[in-house]
């Protein structure tokens, strides 16, 4: 506090100065200058944003179907729209007009900082003689004197500026320095000014500046660093809180059924961040959705589960997602649905973390059920203790969400799976009475196979079994164009050792080099979807298998016409090993794409051994420089650097004679090698 006080000691001494603020101003208009840089790159950010840059047909595909193009419309309306914009535009509308008020400001004060003029103080000629500067002198004296004007702090000043200007010009060193330096004492000195308000110095104000500065620094400063510290230990990367997977791996086991995932998914605290008002008509809408949902359940176990003190926001995310899941799309509830797009666009983020938390969940449960007997063994967590309850899932349940992900995004109610043709109705002004004809028609043209056909072949389908318009089946081959269809070449091989075969011990990599039947190589904007509100991206879902034996699950992004997937395996076993590859789309519902590959897998090969050879008779009589593949595969094999020739030709002689020990080595080391991998094929024997 003492410091404080002596700061503003300084201002027992305000009368003996004439303090000047207008520095405060060029000051002030730099601190706005900088904001207003700030907020136009938000705003600039705001206005490019993903959804805005999808109108440029010259870098993204977007589906040019009704549908998709009013939505895309929408979308970008809506982003110019949003609160943020607004509010961006409305504070550098603010920070511009004060930046121009006090730019003018600054404009006024440069006219009154004026530099020391003798001539001008005493109102007279420069070229006026001795006679005339002491009369001039005398006269404004006389006015100025501070006898005559004892309360006028001003006319001291100007007193004292009279004086100076009479000495100036009266005396020929402080002439010569003023001619010379604009200032009668000299060369000046450089003056330092303080950006600050003369209010800070006045003794009235300095209580308030305190509380102020104090409210800053332990109130203000506080909050944002305690607000921002819990956004970071909250929440994860992808905006979701920590304990949503966590939650999603406990909630299922081998009874839950796909009637449950809205309860579950419905139930995360993500939907309590969403702040909009809430209607009263809209209310009555989700409680009654929220009842029909519940009275599924009646007199059955899972009623427990469903609590009657819940979130309203909870409670429109499961009414919500049970109508748009399970409901048909005629029924009057699911045609109010479109007014709470922000609910279905979250469940469907949050349906594909669920997803990706049953993965994880496959394959943990499966590593666990191994150790569990070691759990007091295994220095982890308690958390981590936490993953030895988790209750097993199988594969079939994994597939199930994936189908439920699929008509989610497509609009297609699960009831109507089981009916034939139901794919159509991923498609505009389809519906299940269309599909009743194709039926009835004993039409064999699967959804598919009416991709593959050129658009007149399929505008002749269309036009000989339904009774659309022109301008309806003109959308429908747009939309048709929009649903993926994909060509797979897959590549076997080891790291370092191409087209030499396969051993007992090797990591092999997979490569699936994906195509995406597009005319145009461009990123995918806009995909197709007859319901979904908002934008998605395109995804496909890749499940590795041995048999039964589930080895690995991967997500696949597809943004483009070209992709490529890769994933290792280590073989621990000789014979032909089969794989069996399912690739299964998470956005359109599709028939699954099943790539078979048979691994055959020798004790030793000689390919192999001839190359090795060959590397290491490079390295040796050559001495060239090695790869790093090349330098892993002589500490492998142990193989050494030689400097005399004659002692490299000993050594090979030597070589030659242990040659069959060596092999049985190297068997061994290749599986000891072996034990590291997290998708190990199990022997057969075992």
């Amino acid at each position: 506090m003492s410091a404080f006080n002596e700061f503003f000691e300084f201002n027992n001494r305000i009368d003996e100065i004439q303090f000047e603020s207008h520095s405060f101003y060029p000051f002030l208009e730099t601190i706005i200058i900088l904001l207003i840089i700030y907020f136009t790159y938000k705003l600039y950010i705001s206005l490019n944003s993903p959804d805005i840059k999808y109108q440029n047909s010259s870098e993204f595909i977007n589906c040019q179907c009704e549908i998709c193009t009013k939505k895309l419309r929408k979308i970008i309306k809506k982003n110019h729209k949003n609160k943020y914009t607004k509010t961006y535009i409305s504070i550098l509308l603010i920070l511009i007009y004060f930046a121009k008020k006090y730019y003018d400001i600054i404009l006024q004060n440069q006219e009154k900082i004026k530099t020391f003029d003798p001539y001008e103080i005493l109102e007279i000629n420069p070229l006026s003689s001795k006679n005339d500067i002491k009369k001039a002198y005398k006269k404004l004296a006389l006015i100025y004197h501070p006898d005559k004007n004892k309360d006028d702090i001003n006319a001291k000043n100007k007193f004292m500026l009279i004086n100076k200007a009479y000495e100036t010009l009266t005396n020929e060193i402080a002439k010569q320095n003023f001619e010379l330096y604009g200032n009668p004492d000299g060369p000046s000195s450089m003056r330092l000014s303080l950006g600050l308000p003369s209010f800070v110095l006045n003794n009235s104000y300095h209580t308030l500046i305190l509380i102020i500065f104090l409210f800053i620094v332990c109130i203000v400063v506080p909050y944002k660093f305690i607000s921002w510290f819990n956004k970071i230990s909250n929440f994860e990367d992808n905006g979701f809180f920590k304990t949503t997977k966590n939650n999603f791996k406990k909630s299922t086991n081998l009874n839950t059924i796909l009637i449950n995932l809205p309860f579950i998914i419905g139930n995360s605290p993500e939907f309590n961040l969403i702040k909009e008002p809430h209607i009263k008509s809209e209310l009555t809408l989700i409680n009654n959705l929220y009842d029909k949902y519940r009275n599924i359940f009646k007199n059955k176990e899972e009623i427990k589960n469903i609590g009657f003190r819940i979130p309203l926001n909870n409670k429109k995310a499961i009414g919500i997602a049970y109508e748009y899941s399970f409901c048909d799309r005629t029924d009057k509830n699911y045609l109010k649905l479109h007014k709470l797009n922000d609910y279905i666009i979250l469940y469907s983020k949050l349906l594909n973390l669920f997803i990706d938390a049953q993965k994880e969940k496959i394959f943990q449960t499966k590593f666990l059920s191994k150790h569990k007997d070691k759990i007091n063994e295994l220095k982890i967590s308690e958390e981590e203790k936490e993953l030895f309850k988790l209750e097993p899932i199988v594969f079939d349940f994994i597939y199930s969400c994936l189908i439920y992900q699929q008509c989610f995004y497509q609009g297609i109610p699960i009831t109507l799976l089981q009916k034939p043709f139901i794919s159509y109705i991923q498609l505009p002004h389809f519906s299940p009475k269309n599909c009743e004809i194709l039926k009835s028609k004993d039409v064999d043209i699967n959804f598919e196979k009416f991709l593959k056909y050129a658009d007149n072949e399929k505008e002749n389908i269309i036009k000989n079994i339904f009774d659309f318009k022109n301008s309806e089946i003109k959308d429908i081959i747009e939309a048709s164009k929009g649903i993926p269809r994909y060509e797979y070449k897959v590549k076997s091989y080891v790291e370092g050792f191409e087209d030499t075969g396969f051993i007992k011990g090797d990591r092999v990599t997979f490569k699936i080099d994906i195509t995406r039947r597009s005319e145009e190589d461009k990123k995918f904007g806009i995909l197709h979807s007859r319901c979904f509100p908002g934008e998605f991206k395109e995804i496909l879902y890749a499940a590795v298998f041995n048999g039964n034996n589930l080895l690995k699950m991967d997500k696949i992004f597809i943004d483009k016409k070209e992709n490529e997937y890769k994933f290792s395996i280590i073989f621990n076993n000789i014979g032909i090993i089969p794989i069996k590859i399912i690739l299964l789309s998470g956005n359109f519902l599709l028939n699954n794409d099943v790539i078979n590959c048979q691994i055959k897998c020798e004790e030793k090969s000689e390919k192999r051994d001839e190359m090795m050879k060959i590397v290491e008779n490079m390295t040796k009589k050559e001495k060239i420089g090695k790869s790093f593949i090349q330098k892993i595969i002589d500490d492998f094999y142990g193989i050494e650097d030689y400097d005399d020739e004659e002692e490299m030709e000993e050594e090979e002689a030597t070589n030659n004679e242990e040659n069959k020990g060596n092999e049985n080595d190297k068997n061994e080391n290749i599986n000891s090698s072996a034990i590291h991998n997290e998708a190990d094929i199990p022997n057969n024997n075992q």
